[in-house]
């Protein structure tokens, strides 16, 4: 049975290596799924979710912001901003940061900063849907 070897990769860290029998992530233009013989592939990647499952079934969830989705001869590399584990989120300070962030969208200041804003509400919305464990 084929397999993907996946990658992802902040600026400061290694968050994921390992084997995987499929990837999901969020790209700019909805989701991306990736089984093992997948085409070469470079895409952009939004602010979400990406979900690795491993060969033998179990699902690994991360949230991901920004970047970018790179397949080559079944090796997935993810580039990103950032990427937590649900293990990682405080969730108390992500909730609170959210109801300030929606708050602040009832009135941006500019169309730049609504666009902040947007961006700033899916992640924390992708740091409260990713599971704990």
């Amino acid at each position: 049975m084929a397999e993907l070897t996946v990658e992802i990769v902040t600026p400061g860290r290694i968050v994921y290596q390992g084997r995987a029998a499929f990837v999901a992530a969020t790209s700019m233009s909805g989701e991306i799924g990736i089984f093992p013989r997948h085409a070469a592939l470079v895409t952009r990647l939004g602010t979400g979710e990406a979900r690795v499952t491993k060969p033998e079934g179990d699902r690994d969830e991360l949230a991901i912001r920004r970047g970018f989705l790179k397949v080559e001869n079944d090796r997935v590399t993810i580039l990103v901003t950032d990427a937590l584990r649900g293990a990682e989120v405080d969730r108390e300070a992500v909730t609170a940061e959210l109801v300030e962030t929606k708050a602040a969208l009832r009135h941006p200041e500019s169309d730049e900063a609504f666009e902040t804003l947007l961006e700033r509400r899916a992640w924390c919305e992708a740091r409260l849907r990713i599971p704990v464990a």
